[in-house]
């Protein structure tokens, strides 16, 4: 990779790169770098008379430069993008809803008293902090005995409760690569719509023109053949071959 040109400055610098990014357009490029629009068009003329630049220019396209078989191999890998390639599987913690018996909630309030009588005897209470331990453990007693009426009347009585954390796989969109693709050019369009995000692949029948010019198959207005009369686009060339 050759080195930058030092003598030029960082705004003759940025008028390089843009106007290759421009397709060669003098004026946006000037206007990129940071000229006034007013006289844009004459800076891009002053600039590219500048020899220092011009070999800028072409040290730069040159870097920038794909070989025949990396442009097919680009198209290839753009026809063929799905969305599943910018899925991502990650490990979460979930709980669900589940139906937990009464009984069962019955058991773990008795397990929680005997826990609070346990801890009474370890410890020392003052007078009043003693009193409101008692009182909440008869609170839990209390609604023990309520249950346990409801449990009578309907043996198949239940409270719907969340279960334990499970770790569980997540599929979610990798933005980071959708963004970089996007700039990329290898997706078409990536936006956030109602309903979340959006993303527009290039068709296989856009790709499969691309390759086809690449390789000299045709050209725009081509004619094919004999039995096709006057002209024909790649687009047509396509569908008149099976769409292959």
């Amino acid at each position: 990779m050759s080195e930058i040109n030092e003598e030029l400055t960082e705004r003759q610098l940025k008028f390089c790169q843009a106007y290759l990014d421009n397709n060669f357009n003098k004026t946006k490029a000037a206007k990129e770098a940071g000229y006034a629009v007013a006289s844009a068009a004459v800076e891009g003329n002053r600039l590219l008379k500048i020899a220092k630049v011009r070999e800028e220019i072409k040290r730069l396209a040159e870097e920038q430069t794909i070989t025949s078989e990396e442009t097919v191999k680009l198209i290839s890998d753009i026809a063929k993008a799905d969305i599943k390639d910018y899925l991502v599987t990650r490990k979460v913690e979930r709980s669900k809803k589940i139906k937990k018996p009464l009984a069962d909630i019955i058991q773990e309030k008795r397990d929680q008293i005997d826990f609070e009588i346990e801890y009474a005897n370890r410890v020392t209470f003052e007078e009043k902090e003693l009193k409101e331990h008692l009182s909440r453990i008869d609170q839990i007693q209390r609604s023990i005995i309520r249950l346990e009426i409801e449990l009578e009347r309907n043996p198949k009585a239940h409270r719907i409760v969340y279960s334990e954390p499970e770790l569980v796989d997540e599929v979610e969109l990798d933005l980071v690569k959708i963004k970089k693709d996007k700039e990329g050019g290898k997706i078409k369009s990536f936006k956030y719509g109602k309903y979340g995000p959006e993303i527009e692949f290039y068709s296989a029948a856009d790709m499969a023109v691309n390759m086809a010019r690449i390789y000299g198959r045709f050209k725009d207005n081509l004619n094919v053949d004999a039995n096709v009369k006057g002209s024909i686009s790649p687009e047509n060339w396509l569908a008149l071959q099976g769409g292959k």
